[in-house]
């Protein structure tokens, strides 16, 4: 008999998923333990910014939406530091003025590396919303800024006319 076919091994399998499973109620109950520092930053800009054709951009940002710790310095309104060595989460989106002509895209990039994720889209004769998402691993501190291009051949805006128009954040989801 295989020892996956023997009930008593996944009994006690279901036990130890039990018993890890009280235990990190035990950490979550007591608010103070946690597994790895908490870290998380978004950032809006709340104005037009134009966009050259054919030129990568770095957008600039005038808002915090939340920074919980120390990601974003105002001063230095373009990038969001990275100082956890590990894995993060990144996001965003920008809002295209509306024109049919060329292609759109969104990259964010670090500091160290260049750009780890990028979307590039056929535009729509209708102002729309451009998001994306994708991972980064940090292995040392660095920064990453959000950077777009379109190629329609003239200047185009990108508009925070919704609430999440022009958004760009990050989450550390933990060590390698």
């Amino acid at each position: 008999m295989s020892e996956a076919t023997n009930e008593r091994y996944w009994a006690s399998d279901n036990e130890q998923a039990r018993d890890d499973a009280i235990g990190v109620e035990a950490i979550i109950a007591v608010g103070e333990s946690t597994l790895f520092p908490v870290q998380h930053c978004h950032i809006r800009r709340t104005t037009t910014q134009s966009i050259l054709t054919a030129t990568l951009t770095t957008i600039v940002f005038d808002t915090e939406v939340h920074d919980s710790d120390v990601m974003f310095d105002i001063a230095v309104p373009d990038r969001i530091q990275l100082t956890e060595l590990g894995l993060y989460l990144v996001g965003g989106q920008v809002r295209w003025q509306a024109n049919a002509n060329g292609d759109r895209l969104v990259i964010p990039v670090a500091s160290i590396g260049g750009g780890f994720v990028s979307d590039e889209r056929l535009p729509s004769p209708n102002k729309f919303d451009h998001a994306f998402v994708g991972k980064l691993i940090i292995t040392a501190p660095q920064f990453v800024r959000l950077k777009v291009s379109q190629s329609s051949g003239v200047t185009l805006t990108i508009e925070p006319l919704s609430v999440r128009a022009i958004d760009f954040w990050v989450h550390y989801l933990g060590p390698l």
